[in-house]
């Protein structure tokens, strides 16, 4: 019984130092956890002190023993299926992370980025919100002269800088091929514009070993007044993208005002 109370006490140090629990069920596999060393410290405690080691086996045969290993069984078992149930929520968890996020850069994918998207775009708090379509230029011609896993670092390394230059509650993310998709919480298109062209600039200047130079991309901005015009903004988004390309490429195009697109 001592041997197995010391064994139960490894990990009560651990639990004690680590951060607060959100989840109720990592609370509830601890709170059993911590039940079976408070099991284990009575149980200790009746062995040594209310019957002598010559009369051991008449405890093991009393009512209080059985009671003791009844109590230590279901604090057992509802420990057991706390675990389990700690383990299948991370292994969803894992899932949902891998279904949702693109695997090269860790940014959320084209599914879950429109998911999250309507969800932003429906919450009453929003005051507009922006869209931006980055596409990186000449991107074929990378994989072409450098490889593709030189244009997998080049994605990485323009997932990072989109993601560094926005807030927690943006969204980016990778539509596919070379082509990032970000939502700004900004209602003023010269604002989200300003924000397009510092990502743009600080891709500019970006070093990338794998091709021995630096990063260019091309911006089209575009306004979103709710969830349902997000894919008539994409549209517009994406027309604003190819006026930057055909204007010269790295640069960011966006609505200046009805009927004035400024380059």
């Amino acid at each position: 019984n001592v041997a197995m109370l010391l064994l139960r006490f490894l990990p009560v140090r651990s639990i004690w130092q680590a951060p607060a629990m959100k989840s109720g069920v990592e609370r509830i596999l601890w709170a059993c956890y911590l039940a079976l060393v408070a099991n284990a410290v009575a149980r200790t405690i009746v062995v040594i002190n209310l019957l002598p080691v010559e009369r051991m086996e008449e405890l093991t045969r009393s009512g209080l023993w059985l009671l003791m290993l009844a109590v230590n069984m279901v604090i057992g078992l509802a420990f057991i299926l706390s675990l389990l149930a700690s383990a299948l929520r991370e292994i969803l968890q894992a899932l949902r992370s891998e279904r949702d996020h693109d695997a090269l850069t860790s940014l959320l994918n084209r599914r879950s980025f429109f998911e999250s998207a309507q969800m932003r775009l429906r919450s009453a708090r929003s005051p507009g919100w922006a869209l931006l379509v980055c596409d990186v230029d000449h991107f074929k011609r990378v994989n072409d002269a450098w490889g593709h896993a030189a244009g997998d670092e080049v994605l990485q390394i323009v997932g990072q800088t989109l993601q560094q230059q926005v807030r927690q509650d943006d969204l980016v993310a990778r539509f596919g091929g070379e082509e990032f998709v970000v939502l700004l919480r900004c209602a003023d298109m010269s604002v989200a514009a300003g924000i397009a062209e510092r990502m743009r600039g600080q891709l500019a200047k970006t070093h990338c070993a794998a091709i021995a130079g630096a990063v260019t991309a091309s911006f089209g901005v575009a306004g979103v007044g709710s969830s349902e015009d997000l894919p008539r903004a994409l549209q517009r988004a994406d027309a604003l993208l190819y006026l930057a390309k055909n204007a010269g490429r790295n640069r960011v195009a966006w609505d200046a005002s009805p009927g004035v697109v400024a380059v």
